[in-house]
């Protein structure tokens, strides 16, 4: 037979009240209550991870770049190509960014692009393949209203990003 296991919590008697005890259960305290440096950092990682829509591979990748320059990663996070592509207006989310990417809506530099993690330079191009210009996926998320960062320069009219600077 298999045997059952309870939590055990610690059973004090507490004050006498009309005759019967009262019993006050005081739990230990879980490991996973606890706040210590690696469960900060363990947090942080899942929020970017998740944030930008990365596996552990590509996090480990960008966290060796940033080991050997002394940039945050912040930094190349918002460098990546779905990203641009979201925050310029181009994508209603980063995921339909990345979706975009694959199917080779954009041209990279007036090349065909289909990588979404690519890191952008500080003078790169990117511009929407005319034959997609009445999508409604793209009209639809065009339409919303973001606030463009000033290190991009987004033209509508002809559907282009330019990277002018670094972010940050």
């Amino acid at each position: 037979m298999k045997r059952f296991r309870r939590k055990r919590n610690i059973i004090k008697y507490g004050s006498f009240l009309n005759g019967f005890f009262l019993k006050k259960s005081i739990k230990k305290t879980s490991i996973f209550n606890r706040k210590n440096e690696y469960s900060s950092q363990l947090f942080d990682r899942q929020k970017i991870k998740k944030k930008y829509i990365i596996k552990e591979r590509q996090y480990k990748r960008i966290l060796n770049k940033t080991k050997s320059s002394n940039k945050s990663i912040l930094f190349f996070m918002e460098k990546r190509m779905d990203n641009i592509i979201y925050i310029s207006g181009f994508a209603r989310t980063r995921f339909e960014s990345k979706q975009i990417i694959n199917h080779k809506y954009f041209l990279l530099n007036k090349k065909n692009h289909n990588i979404p993690s690519t890191l952008l330079k500080k003078g790169d191009n990117i511009k929407l393949k005319k034959k997609f210009f009445n999508y409604n996926r793209i009209i639809d998320s065009v339409i919303i209203k973001r606030k463009i960062p000033k290190w991009l320069h987004v033209s509508f009219k002809k559907m282009c990003i330019e990277v002018i600077n670094d972010p940050y």
